[in-house]
Order: structure tokens, then C-alpha cells, then sequence
């Protein structure tokens, strides 16, 4: 598993984009998303 490293600096809205797009990915396949939500989180 790659270590999580911060995204480039961008818009807030790209920001928000990126993590909502992360929390959907967890909320449908906790088990398989689990890792990279805590890496990004």
C-alpha cells in the first residue's frame, strides 16, 4: 500500500471533490476501502 501523500494544491472545491469521492468509495465497499480512507483521511 502506497503511503498517502498530500494532493497537489489546487481549488477548495477539488479538495472537497477528492474527499467526497473517497468517503463514497468507504461507505460502499468498507471493507475494501478501509485502507485507503485511513491513509487519506
Amino acid at each position: 500500500m502506497r503511503p498517502w501523500r498530500p494532493p497537489p494544491a489546487g481549488p477548495p472545491t477539488t479538495v472537497a471533490a477528492t474527499a467526497s469521492t473517497v468517503t463514497s468509495d468507504f461507505v460502499r465497499q468498507p471493507g475494501g476501502q478501509l485502507g485507503v480512507v485511513k491513509y487519506r483521511a
